[in-house]
C-alpha cells in the first residue's frame, strides 16, 4: 500500500514537473523571445508594429494585398503598392529601416551599407531573425 502511494507520487511529481517544463518552453517561444526580440530591435532603432500573437502582421498584410488586388491598374502606375501593399505602407510610416513579424521577425531595409556591416552579427545572434533587402528607387545600385 505504501509502495503504490509512493509510486503515484513520483508519476504525479514527474508529470507536473514535465509539464511545467513544456509549458515554460511554449511561452518562451510564442511570447518571451519574440517580445525580447522586439526589445532589442528597437533599442538598436529599428521600429516597426508591435508583436502580435502567433500570426503577427499577416492578417493586415492578407487584408491589404487582397485590397490593392481588387481595384485596377494603370500601366503608369507605380508597382509597388500593387505587389507588397503592407510592406510600402510600413516604408511610408516607418522609413528605410523597421522590423515586421509574421511566423519570424524580419528587418526590412534599402540601406546597402548597413547590410553588409551587420548581416554576419544579425544571423549569429537570433536563429528566428531574418534579413530583407528591400531594393528602392533611393538605393538602386549595389556595390
Amino acid at each position: 500500500m505504501e509502495v503504490s502511494l509512493a509510486i503515484n507520487y513520483g508519476i504525479i511529481l514527474i508529470t507536473v514537473t514535465l509539464g511545467l517544463v513544456y509549458t515554460w518552453r511554449a511561452l518562451n517561444w510564442i511570447w518571451l523571445k519574440p517580445k525580447r526580440l522586439e526589445k532589442l530591435l528597437r533599442e538598436q532603432g529599428c521600429n516597426g508594429n508591435s508583436y502580435r500573437l502567433l500570426l503577427g502582421d499577416l492578417k493586415d498584410s492578407y487584408k491589404m494585398g487582397k485590397e490593392a488586388k481588387s481595384k485596377p491598374m494603370d500601366l503608369s502606375d507605380d508597382i509597388m503598392p500593387r505587389v507588397i501593399p503592407y510592406i510600402q505602407q510600413l516604408v511610408q510610416i516607418y522609413g528605410t529601416l523597421f522590423c515586421t513579424q509574421s511566423s519570424n521577425t524580419y528587418m526590412v531595409t534599402s540601406l546597402t551599407s548597413l547590410i553588409k556591416q551587420n548581416k554576419n552579427v544579425i544571423e549569429c545572434r537570433e536563429e528566428s531573425f531574418h534579413l530583407v533587402w528591400n531594393n528602392t528607387k533611393a538605393d538602386s545600385h549595389r556595390t
